[in-house]
């Protein structure tokens, strides 16, 4: 394979992936975890937040934001590795 072949063959595969990324960035996902419902873009971006009521005790709100935090962080780590999941894995490529 000559060099000319390997760039396009490069190109194709980075457009394949940026097609890919603007098809994720569009889909919404839902995370349910400690009584806590999540909406979020494949984009990362926050589309709806429902929290059980039984969760908003106004003596214990730390409760709440740690509960808060660790599904939001777990909500994150599952989409970076759907995105993680578009890029090829290529054994024996110097790049």
């Amino acid at each position: 394979m000559n060099i000319q072949e390997l760039m396009k063959q490069a190109q194709k595969m980075q457009k394949e992936i940026k097609e890919k990324e603007k098809r994720l960035n569009q889909e919404e996902f839902t995370f349910s975890r400690h009584g806590i419902e999540l909406v979020i873009s494949g984009g990362r971006e926050i589309k709806k937040l429902t929290i059980n009521p039984a969760l908003a005790d106004p003596d214990d709100m730390e409760t709440l934001e740690e509960l808060l935090i660790i599904t939001i962080n777990e909500a994150l780590l599952e989409l970076n590795k759907k995105h993680e999941a578009l890029m090829p894995k290529q054994e024996g490529t110097p790049f």
